[in-house]
């Protein structure tokens, strides 16, 4: 076999044993400097990197984010528990190392990291034997891919990526001239939500933002009207006014939020792709 080959099936390893850790909800965890991701300067900073691509999120921006959400929330409370949902986990770096390197950090002798370090910071870091593995956490919030450029070249590594997270939920999106996306899945969400509903906000200087019309009524933005609407209603300022809205509209479905469904797969469409399956797994080895 040769050296090529032996390293291609390390990698396709690798990735099968990462992949299967994840699908059963075994990714490798936080390690001790995990940031809170209900704080709004930490979901100001990764939206920030997520809107600009670059390592660091900038200050200004995520400064104008942060006020932003703030006016969003505040305007409309049934917004206030939608939190953004990271790529991966904030701060955080799968680093894999050749076998010869990752004994030379079992026994302190391993300088590869330290020029990275001396500027990034000292991560808490956690050994994986098994890989060999490291998860570096560094406290803060980095763009995860920049973050994993800066450590794939450095002699002795294997593979450097994010601690990419699986699942879905609720999110937010910032795009460009302070607009953002809010929105609310539902439906078996760790596995992947089912359906989902959004809202697009502007944020105009003098802190009003304009949206696509909500409908009056639907206080809890969920698409119908019930009696959830009526908590939300006491948590806002519609008077009187809103008050009879809903009343008018009690045991509607809503409009106004954009509305995705997912469909889950069939046991027609399963079965005709295990059928393919063995169609291409006979066809291969006839060619064998």
């Amino acid at each position: 076999m040769s050296v090529q080959s032996m390293m291609g099936d390390a990698q396709v390893l690798r990735r099968f044993v990462l992949s299967g850790l994840f699908l059963i909800g075994m990714h490798l965890p936080a390690i001790g400097q995990s940031l809170d991701l209900t704080d709004s300067a930490i979901e100001a900073d990764l939206l920030a990197v997520e809107v600009t691509g670059q390592l660091l999120p900038s200050e200004a921006l995520a400064e104008q984010i942060q006020g932003d959400l703030a006016v969003i929330r505040n305007t409309y409370p049934a917004f206030a528990d939608i939190r953004v949902r990271p790529y991966w986990m904030p701060g955080e770096l799968l680093v894999g190392l050749q076998p010869t390197a990752f004994a030379q950090y079992e026994n302190g002798t391993f300088t590869g990291f330290d020029p990275l370090f001396a500027s990034l910071g000292v991560p808490d870091i956690q050994a994986y034997s098994f890989q060999p593995t490291l998860v570096l956490d560094f406290g803060r919030v980095y763009h995860g891919e920049r973050l994993a450029e800066l450590f794939d070249n450095i002699d002795g590594v294997r593979y450097a990526e994010p601690n990419y997270l699986i699942g879905d939920g609720d999110d937010i999106v910032a795009g460009p001239n302070r607009t953002y996306t809010l929105s609310r899945g539902s439906g078996d969400c760790p596995a992947g939500c089912i359906s989902r509903q959004s809202w697009d906000f502007t944020v105009t200087s003098d802190g009003v933002f304009s949206i696509p019309e909500l409908p009056v009524g639907d206080y809890d933005l969920d698409g119908d009207f019930d009696g959830m609407d009526f908590l939300g209603w006491q948590g806002m300022t519609h008077g009187a006014a809103g008050l009879n809205a809903w009343l008018d509209s009690y045991g509607q479905a809503a409009s106004g939020a954009n509305v995705a469904q997912v469909p889950e797969p069939t046991g027609l469409a399963v079965l005709q792709l295990a059928l393919l399956g063995s169609l291409l797994w006979q066809c291969c080895r006839r060619q064998s």
